[in-house]
């Protein structure tokens, strides 16, 4: 079959789940009624900020994109994962989504602290989790948490050329993370 990119909701929850923050449970309202005044134009919805000191719950910020809000009347200050990777708009009836490869998408995964933050949350589960293993074990780790898959000998041979020379370990690791969840093979499935 053709590999199809996932959709944008996939790939923030995949984010995530690989990063350990996913919070899985949901339902109940997005916002609490008394709470919606607090919003402003301009104010972010996806994922939702809102203004006035008010801190949204964990498993608002962090919850599956299904539950997140979602306030028509609002526009979005900057672009974010949902945005800019076809999410519909729900102002409108779609019947079938667009799909596109462009640029700012790219620049997204590269510079975005969304996806940075999953990256190091990630290292720091990979370095947490096996304390007495070596490099290669936690690079099969990582593979196989991120990707679903093991690690092909190329990207051994790289990723462990890349770790030795790295000065700071866990930046390295935050680094090697970024460069997975940026990667086709996480995006897509085939």
């Amino acid at each position: 079959a053709d590999p199809r990119r996932l959709d944008s909701e996939m790939i923030r929850d995949g984010m995530l789940l690989v990063a350990g923050r996913l919070q899985r449970n949901g339902g109940g309202p997005a916002l609490p009624l008394d709470d919606r005044k607090a919003l402003r134009p301009g104010d972010l919805v996806n994922p939702p900020t809102v203004g006035g000191g008010f801190e949204l719950p964990e498993r608002l910020r962090n919850g599956r994109s299904i539950y997140q809000p979602v306030i028509r009347s609002y526009f979005h200050k900057s672009a974010d994962v949902l945005e800019l990777f076809d999410t519909p708009s729900p102002n409108h009836i779609v019947g079938h989504r667009d799909t596109t490869v462009v640029p700012t998408q790219s620049l997204f995964l590269l510079n975005s602290p969304f996806v940075r933050d999953r990256a190091a949350e990630l290292a720091q589960r990979i370095l947490n989790d096996a304390t007495s293993i070596s490099d290669e074990q936690r690079l099969q780790q990582l593979w196989l948490i991120a990707l679903g898959k093991p690690i092909e000998e190329p990207h051994r041979k790289a990723a462990l050329a890349w770790l030795s020379s790295a000065e700071k370990r866990q930046k390295a690791w935050a680094r090697l993370c970024h460069s997975v969840l940026a990667s086709n093979e996480f995006l897509f499935r085939r």
